[in-house]
C-alpha cells in the first residue's frame, strides 16, 4: 500500500480509508452522512421531528428532539456503513440559525426553543430573526420563564 498518512494497514492485510460526518440539524429533520475520504456517501440517515405551534404564528422545537436525533442519526449511519468508529476522523455540524435554547444555571433546558421562522417577536422588537428579539419578547411576556433565564 501507499506510504502516506491517510492510509493504514489492518490485521486483515487491507487498506482502511479515513471517514468524514457531516450532520445537519435542520428545521424538520437531522441528516447525517458518512464519507470517505474520496467525497463518496458511504451512509445517509435521517431523523425528523416535530415543529410546536401552540399558537398561531409561533415556531417552537424542543432541544431534546435535536439531541436524540443527532444521536439516532450517528449510531444508524454506523451501522448502515459498516464503517469502525474508530476510521471517523472528523465531525462537522451545521445548524438551524436563530433558535433561542433557554438554559437554568445547572445547564437544563427551560423551554422549548423559539426558532427562527416564529413570528412572535415582530411587533415592537429589534429584530423577528435573531434571539434578542425572542429574549425580549419573554421579558415583556407573561411567561415566568422569561424571568429564569
Amino acid at each position: 500500500p501507499p506510504k502516506t498518512e491517510k492510509y493504514r494497514m489492518v490485521t486483515n492485510g487491507g487498506i482502511c480509508m479515513n471517514y468524514l460526518i457531516g450532520i445537519d440539524v435542520g428545521t424538520s429533520a437531522t441528516k447525517t452522512v458518512l464519507f470517505d475520504e474520496n467525497g463518496q456517501i458511504k451512509g445517509s440517515v435521517s431523523c425528523e421531528y416535530p415543529l410546536y405551534q401552540p399558537e398561531n404564528g409561533w415556531a417552537e422545537q424542543k432541544a431534546e428532539d435535536w439531541r436524540d436525533a443527532v444521536l439516532k442519526t450517528l449510531k444508524e449511519v454506523m451501522e448502515v456503513s459498516g464503517v469502525p468508529a474508530e476510521e471517523v476522523k472528523g465531525i462537522g455540524i451545521s445548524g438551524q440559525m436563530h433558535g433561542l435554547v433557554m438554559l437554568d444555571e445547572q445547564g437544563e433546558v427551560l423551554r422549548p426553543s423559539i426558532i427562527w421562522c416564529d413570528q412572535r417577536t415582530g411587533e415592537g422588537t429589534v429584530d423577528p430573526d435573531h434571539s434578542e428579539s425572542a429574549v425580549n419578547w419573554l421579558d415583556s411576556s407573561k411567561d415566568p420563564l422569561g424571568q429564569e433565564a
